[in-house]
């Protein structure tokens, strides 16, 4: 496995998802803003003047979920292939695609879920963050699918 091919993916999924989070919010900011002010409000979630809100959140996870899932990619290997079947055709970015789906759906979409269940959290907040994280998911799996395949 190359460290230096694995970087490059995640330096391309990280970048992706920062671009693709940047312009969503801008899109969306009616919807984000009520969320916004449901995290301002609630005693479980740091105040955005954190670092770890303000810099670590939306600057480097991205990154880190990038070789995350690069890495994954490589160890869990996909051979080219569609396991999902959402594409008739298994282009790289669809191989990629697919796989982010499958992370984020035993992954994120469930702790996502559990956190609602634990937390007196909005409703807003759990399903932003299910469509954020799913977003990120199918950006960070078609960069990665691009480059690693």
């Amino acid at each position: 496995m190359d460290f230096y091919e694995l970087s490059i993916a995640a330096l391309l999924s990280g970048s992706a998802q920062l671009v693709v989070s940047m312009l969503l919010m801008g899109l969306l900011w009616p919807l984000a803003s009520k969320v916004h002010k449901s995290l301002e409000s609630s005693p479980i979630y740091r105040p955005n003047n954190d670092w770890r809100m303000s810099i670590y959140l939306p600057f480097v996870s991205p990154f880190v979920n990038g070789f995350m899932t690069a890495l994954a990619y490589r160890l869990l290997g996909t051979s080219g292939s569609l396991p999902l079947g959402f594409f008739s055709v298994a282009l790289p970015w669809n191989v990629g695609i697919e796989f982010g789906v499958a992370l984020w759906f035993v992954g994120a979409f469930h702790g996502i879920f559990i956190d609602h269940c634990c937390y007196r959290q909005s409703l807003n907040v759990t399903l932003w963050f299910q469509f954020m994280t799913f977003v990120q998911a199918i950006v960070s799996g078609a960069a990665i699918g691009y480059w690693l395949m």
